[in-house]
């Protein structure tokens, strides 16, 4: 399967794909902005696949602010 896109659903999240191995492997990185505000933090990032089995993968991302 391919990976399409990703995408961070809060506004202090940002995804993007990193390609290697000639499209076999891939890496995903995930940012904060920095203007998230202090606390507890919960997102998700969406990856869309070309797979009809598995078209998206919900990745939860959890962590603490300081």
């Amino acid at each position: 399967f391919r990976i399409l896109s990703v995408a961070g659903n809060s506004p202090f999240v940002t995804a993007k794909i990193i390609e290697s191995k000639g499209q076999t492997e891939y890496r995903i990185a995930v940012m904060l902005d920095g203007n998230q505000p202090t606390g507890q933090l919960g997102a998700t990032v969406r990856i869309k696949t070309n797979d009809p089995e598995q078209p998206t993968i919900d990745v939860p991302i959890t962590g603490s602010v300081k």
